[in-house]
């Protein structure tokens, strides 16, 4: 009877520290600071809200539980990040779409005013984290890979 008390002290202390191993998977504004801090220092970040659904990714906020975006305020580049956390599938599939639809249309709004950028915008950085959803368009694409990789353990899809 000791011996099997003693097992299961150690199974349930086995149990406790698995828990206090794994941590909170971060929010959306988490997200998207880091991969901010990827950046270069000459990229000018403006923050982006709800309101921004519609035009840049022509959805609306239903099924959307939390957002965090920014947008480069400079004309000559094109660099986003938008981190989308949903309910839903078909909200999931929304979002991609617009995702896809934002990087064709930028990408042949830049091909006349700045051929250099359309490779970045057309080759986005898409990941998924359980049910948040990343989009990024920046220089530091080897940066931004490793960060949702390794530490945030995203798949990229994209």
């Amino acid at each position: 009877m000791k011996i099997l008390n003693v097992i299961l002290s150690l199974v349930f202390c086995l149990f406790i520290l698995a828990g206090c191993g794994e941590s909170e998977a971060p929010n959306t504004m988490e997200i998207s600071n880091s991969i901010k801090s990827l950046s270069a220092e000459t990229v000018v970040w403006t923050a982006l809200d709800k309101t921004s659904f519609e035009p840049y990714f022509g959805i609306t906020e239903k099924g959307i539980t939390e957002f965090s975006g920014f947008i480069n305020s400079s004309e000559e580049k094109f660099d986003m990040i938008a981190v989308f956390k949903y309910e839903d599938s078909d909200t999931r599939d929304a979002i991609l779409d617009g995702f896809y639809s934002l990087t064709r249309q930028m990408s042949d709004n830049y091909r006349i005013a700045n051929e250099n950028e359309v490779t970045k915008i057309s080759e986005p950085i898409i990941a998924e984290c359980g049910n948040t959803i990343i989009l990024c368009i920046m220089d530091s694409g080897t940066k931004v890979n490793n960060y949702l990789e390794n530490e945030l353990n995203a798949e990229i899809i994209s």
